[in-house]
């Protein structure tokens, strides 16, 4: 998915930002909460539902894994909206 590679590409971010990213992708995929597989049938759902309503581009959907506090960590996906259908 589109997102999912995007961990692997620079996107002018800082090196130390990119590898924290991805560490937290490992870490949710070592702890059992999401597999690679899970991370992408929310994005193909988010996609499904939110076009229905929305003109959005797929190929620029980001997502970011922000730990909350020592037991919640939060996964937000950015989905650059062109408009409205």
């Amino acid at each position: 998915m589109a997102w999912w590679k995007s961990l692997w590409k620079n996107k002018g971010k800082k090196s130390a930002d990119i590898a924290k990213e991805r560490l937290h992708v490992m870490l949710l995929h070592q702890r059992g909460l999401l597999s690679k597989q899970d991370l992408e049938s929310m994005e193909k759902d988010l996609i499904e539902v939110l076009s229905k309503y929305l003109d959005i581009n797929p190929g620029e959907i980001e997502f970011e894994i922000k730990k909350v506090d020592e037991k919640y960590q939060a996964i937000s996906f950015i989905i650059p909206v062109t408009s409205k259908k």
